[in-house]
Order: structure tokens, then sequence, then C-alpha cells
């Protein structure tokens, strides 16, 4: 997994196997000067939680490519005032319950049967929300090949 972290950005990745933040647990802590934690691999993202300070932004990328990750599936999570919760650590946090549809950043759980999408934009400079993104040919689950974090 590759990672591209802006400078002075702290934030929690808590990275489950399975849907509604199950299975195996992977936890990143990223310092300004780095990532510390266990090593994320790809197949083993499918839902995950945030708690950063507001203006956090994540992308979750298909490609390790920086030039052109914004042409294949991608999705933006942002930790924003009035769209999330208090963590345990006493930090803001959102919750992924699934990389592949919508959830609201404070659910614990997808509902059965329903199936949502979140909002999907061409460019990520045209996003909006705290969450957004790209679908195409591949699922996001299991094919995250790099990780931008930088605030907004």
């Amino acid at each position: 997994m590759k990672w591209v972290i802006a400078k002075n950005v702290m934030c929690d990745i808590l990275a489950y196997s399975g849907v509604n933040c199950s299975g195996k647990l992977t936890f990143v802590r990223i310092f300004p000067s780095g990532v510390q934690g266990e090593e994320l691999q790809s197949q083993n993202l499918s839902s995950l939680m945030i708690a950063a300070a507001h203006g956090t932004r994540v992308a979750l990328c298909t490609t390790a490519d920086e030039e052109t990750w914004k042409e294949r599936p991608w999705r933006v999570i942002q930790v924003l005032e009035g769209h999330s919760f208090t963590a345990q650590n006493g930090r803001p946090a959102v919750r992924v319950l699934d990389l592949d549809q919508y959830n609201e950043p404070d659910a614990l759980t997808l509902p059965p049967g329903v199936e949502c999408t979140f909002v999907e934009y061409e460019r990520p400079e045209e996003g909006s929300g705290w969450t957004y993104g790209r679908s195409g040919d591949q699922p996001l689950k299991g094919h995250i090949q790099m990780i931008l974090v930088d605030k907004i």
C-alpha cells in the first residue's frame, strides 16, 4: 500500500477486512513524521473508521500512480464538522461501513437489503460533502492501492 501524506497531518485509521467495521482489524496511526502501525494490505480493506481533526481528507485510490489516480475508481472521505461523531479517543471521526456503498458518517451498521451509493463526481475537485467518489469497472473493496491524506 502506498501512502502519500501531507505535512502536519495526524489521524488514526482503523481498517477492517469486512463490511460494517468487522473482520480483521488493521490499525494505522499517521503522524506528521509518517505512518506507524501495521502494514495495510489492499485485500484487507472493506470498511474503515477515520479519527482526525475536522478538515482532514483521506482519498482511497485504486492505483498507486499519483498522476493518474483520478482516472480510476476512487473515494474521498472528509472529517467535517456537523458530519462526524466523537470517537473513544475524543477526536472527531467518521465510519465508512462499505467502501462501495454510502452510509451516514456515524452509522453503526448498513441497513440490511438496502444499497445506497455515494455521490459520484468525475474529478475529486468537483466533490462536496463528507464523502464522494468515482466508481468504475471494479469495486473499491479489496482494490485500494494508494491512500492520500491531507487537509482541506
